[in-house]
């Protein structure tokens, strides 16, 4: 397998990025292991192992955070793959790898409680200002109405300021006293 690869792959950046997408395409494939991959599986462990190739913790990574079902079934497969190829030789390699998928893992189930969290404060912060708006709108009624009547009060007494201002001009032109308590007792109900 190494020597296959290593023709088909013009450096050696390209011939480990190959590796480690098929040693992942392999540990998180939903197909079953039968014998055939998981000889693949063997020679790739053994290539990595002899070549220092690291654990592709970065694809690993990719390979979980994309996935769309329950991380808790890729996780298990995976590790049940890797169990199935144990072996003294790249039991490292595959120590490592299942390190990399349960941090992984710890990191998903955080993004996904922390993204939880965020949309439940969103929602709390959409209702609040829901609330705000309809406050909002009730105090602006109330103000209109409290300004119609301040302005009725005013026009009011400045209608009967001006009706009292006449009373007593009409008081000095006038020799009685009863018409100018009359006109006085007018002006009185007017305000």
């Amino acid at each position: 397998m190494d020597n296959n690869l290593k023709d088909n792959v013009n450096n050696k950046d390209d011939f480990n990025s190959t590796v480690c997408d098929q040693y992942c395409d392999l540990i998180f494939s939903s197909k079953a292991l039968e014998e055939d991959r998981t000889k693949k599986l063997e020679k790739i462990l053994i290539t990595m192992n002899d070549n220092g190739i690291h654990v592709p913790y970065e694809i690993i990574a990719k390979r979980i955070f994309d996935y769309k079902g329950r991380v808790d079934n890729l996780v298990n497969r995976a590790e049940q793959v890797l169990d199935t190829v144990a072996n003294n030789k790249c039991s490292k390699l595959i120590e490592s790898t299942i390190r990399n998928i349960e941090l992984t893992k710890v990191q998903d189930d955080f993004i996904d409680e922390k993204t939880s969290k965020a949309n439940d404060e969103l929602q709390n912060i959409k209702e609040q200002s829901n609330k705000i708006s309809k406050m909002k709108e009730s105090i602006y009624t109330d103000f209109i109405t409290i300004l119609g009547i301040f302005t009725a009060i005013t026009f009011a007494i400045f209608g009967g300021i001006t009706s009292v201002s006449h009373a007593f001009e009409k008081i000095q032109n006038v020799s009685s006293i009863g018409g100018a308590l009359i006109s006085a007792g007018i002006s009185f109900l007017l305000v």
